[in-house]
């Protein structure tokens, strides 16, 4: 066997961009709706609970879904003949305190996908009534809020966890 013949069987690599792994590109997200339930402190703390509301699961595509498609899926939750309006939220997962900032902004949007990029998993407030005391975002700080309402099932819907429950 000649070098030649040898040679033809070696593979030759081109040059190639490597594509990123699909993990790191993933915009595929859980988004909890909990609506048709309000905040109230909760006992002996300074928290706010959301109670006697209603959850939705609902898998998103971070990279087509924006505000505007959130907003027309929290109205079609609500009766359409009462001028309703809502406030719709996000726990600051870095703020020392437990801080909820208002979506109100395709900026405001995306601000929380990019903050629970690695979870995946949003959970979205939705209130009628305007009882949460949001805090400027700059106040953030990394500490992260232990989320309270760990332990609810998956289902499609389901009532809040905190629904069954009374806290006086």
């Amino acid at each position: 066997m000649d070098e030649t013949e040898n040679n033809s069987f070696t593979p030759t690599w081109e040059f190639m961009v490597q594509s990123p792994r699909l993990e790191s590109v993933s915009s595929k997200y859980k988004l909890k709706l909990k609506y048709g339930g309000y905040f109230r402190l909760a006992k002996n703390s300074t928290r706010k609970r959301y109670c006697f509301g209603f959850q939705k699961c609902i898998y998103i595509d971070a990279f087509t879904y924006n505000l505007e498609d959130l907003l027309v899926e929290v109205r079609n939750h609500y009766p359409s003949d009462r001028d309703l309006i809502f406030s719709t939220c996000f726990v600051d997962k870095f703020a020392r305190e437990q801080t909820f900032i208002n979506l109100d902004s395709n900026e405001n949007f995306e601000s929380m996908v990019s903050m629970y990029g690695m979870e995946k998993e949003l959970i979205i407030y939705v209130s009628t009534k305007n009882n949460i005391d949001t805090k400027a975002k700059e106040q953030s700080i990394q500490d992260e809020v232990i989320d309270e309402l760990n332990g609810e099932g998956e289902s499609e819907y389901s009532l809040s966890d905190e629904s069954y429950h009374s806290y006086y």
